[in-house]
């Protein structure tokens, strides 16, 4: 099932304390998340992407709709309004800010099979 950036923030909150920098939008469009490997600047239309905040490009190329999850403070570029940072606000490892992330889609995944079997 795919999310939007409301609904990570939401549920991510359940876990840590998080700040959005940036709007998202109500569509239901972003895939899976995906850790950023630093292999390019531009950062996919409806991905989600995880990094620690100082190892993200200088210079990025948001290519539509981004939502980025980041541990450490971001730069002003992703704080700009031009993608949605979601800045995890305490010392948390990556790794298991991820497996959260992943929980809160195997969720919807389970409650759009579940729906499906009652219709």
């Amino acid at each position: 099932m795919k999310l939007n950036s409301s609904i990570l923030k939401d549920f991510l909150e359940e876990s840590y304390p998080v700040k959005q920098y940036g709007r998202g939008n109500d569509r239901l469009t972003l895939e899976r998340p995906v850790f950023y490997t630093g292999e390019s600047n531009v950062l996919k239309d409806n991905r989600v992407y995880l990094s620690v905040a100082d190892q993200l490009p200088r210079n990025p190329v948001f290519a539509g709709n981004v939502v980025l999850i980041c541990t450490g403070t971001p730069s002003s570029a992703y704080i700009s309004g031009s993608c949605v940072c979601l800045t995890v606000l305490e010392e948390a490892n990556l790794f298991q800010v991820f497996n959260v992330v992943q929980d809160i889609y195997d969720k919807f995944d389970r409650w759009e099979a579940g729906l499906r079997e009652i219709l």
